[in-house]
């Protein structure tokens, strides 16, 4: 770790460090699209609302939001990860705007959802886990 560091302090200074800080932060959008259709979902799948709602409509819920979700968003993934991970000098990518502006021109718009299935098979089974974890918890609370 700390040869990493020097080698970044040496080769970018201080800004290396916070590269790809402005995509990660609208990573937040994420966030505010899949929670909301989460609760929206949670409500039409409770076709009786004196009753809490079955395991199986959670995981349903949480598996949509989150598919919703990360395919409306991903693109920010796309263009985080390429703005972080730029090692030539000068950079091929100067900020949010050129990067998707340069991967549009160069790749088309399939770029910005390149890795998604793969994205999808990652973190589909991971939040539907958490979700029905965390209802589960709250019920026993």
């Amino acid at each position: 770790m700390w040869h990493a560091v020097k080698v970044i302090r040496a080769q970018e200074g201080w800004i290396g460090f916070y590269k790809g800080l402005g995509t990660s932060l609208l990573g937040v959008t994420h966030v505010a699209v899949q929670f909301p259709l989460y609760e929206q979902l949670k409500a039409v799948l409770n076709d009786d609302p004196t009753h809490q709602l079955a395991s199986s409509r959670i995981l349903v819920a949480s598996a949509v939001s989150k598919m919703f979700a990360s395919s409306v968003t991903y693109p920010h993934e796309v263009i985080r990860t390429r703005l972080q991970n730029q090692s030539t000098h000068p950079p091929k990518y100067r900020g949010i705007v050129h990067a998707v502006g340069l991967i549009y021109r160069e790749e088309g718009v399939s770029a910005f959802y390149r890795g998604l299935s793969t994205n999808l098979i990652r973190t589909v089974p991971a939040s539907m886990m958490t979700l029905l974890t965390y209802e589960l918890l709250i019920r026993m609370l």
